[in-house]
């Protein structure tokens, strides 16, 4: 995949002065100053959701509390796509456990949360891109499991069922600043027994010149990690 063909799948004009797509993306950390894109993409995203309605907008704040971790796909100095993660040292650190029983077994965990693309990159692979680097750092770290909420109709379903993620429905309604509008599924991925296939799986979807269009360092992933698994 040529850097044309970058352009094309996320929907961009071709810079003035070309340069190799690898400079022009990467994916980090959000820092401070990613604060207000990443509030206005979520706002964005999730403000035309079928699935949910927002009820109250203080919670898409970004907050570097320490309590999650952020992600952020930036392209041509824009983010583009973000997702966050918590980690979950046992069952009732998780909102809903006590509907899926989840097993001491099953943690330290990773609940990957908060997650939006802009509206004209959503079929770009940005979300597989992310969930897949959560996965190759999950093993290497010995996080056990990744959870997170999917509704019954939304577009990961499949994908989170053909890479090995165990869907569960739950008859919650709504969470702090989410009002569900669809039947919503607790999912769970046991990466000690499917993490490497899934991983497999979602590099095999993904283009390579496309995942090396942006720049990453999973060792930096890891770390802020193996930071908040220490604590």
């Amino acid at each position: 995949m040529n850097t044309t063909t970058v352009e094309a799948l996320l929907h961009l004009n071709p810079p003035a002065h070309p340069a190799p797509a690898a400079s022009r993306g990467r994916i980090v950390l959000a820092e401070p100053s990613h604060g207000n894109e990443v509030t206005s993409l979520l706002r964005q995203s999730y403000g035309n959701s079928l699935d949910f309605v927002v009820t109250d907008e203080a919670h898409f704040a970004l907050a570097f509390d320490g309590a999650r971790i952020v992600l952020v796909v930036i392209y041509d100095d824009i983010v583009i796509s973000t997702m966050q993660l918590k980690v979950a040292m046992k069952p009732s650190d998780l909102d809903h456990a006590h509907e899926v029983q989840l097993r001491e077994a099953y943690f330290p965990g990773l609940y990957l949360q908060r997650a939006a693309t802009a509206k004209d990159k959503r079929f770009s692979n940005l979300n597989s891109l992310l969930r897949l680097y959560c996965i190759e750092a999950s093993i290497t770290v010995g996080i056990r499991s990744l959870f997170g909420l999917v509704f019954y109709n939304g577009p990961r379903v499949r994908t989170m069922q053909s890479i090995g993620y165990e869907l569960t429905p739950i008859k919650a309604t709504s969470e702090p600043f989410l009002q569900y509008k669809s039947p919503c599924l607790f999912a769970r991925l046991d990466v000690d027994a499917n993490g490497a296939s899934a991983a497999s799986i979602l590099r095999g979807r993904i283009d390579e010149d496309f995942r090396k269009s942006f720049n990453y360092d999973n060792e930096t992933l890891r770390e802020a990690i193996a930071a908040r698994l220490r604590t």
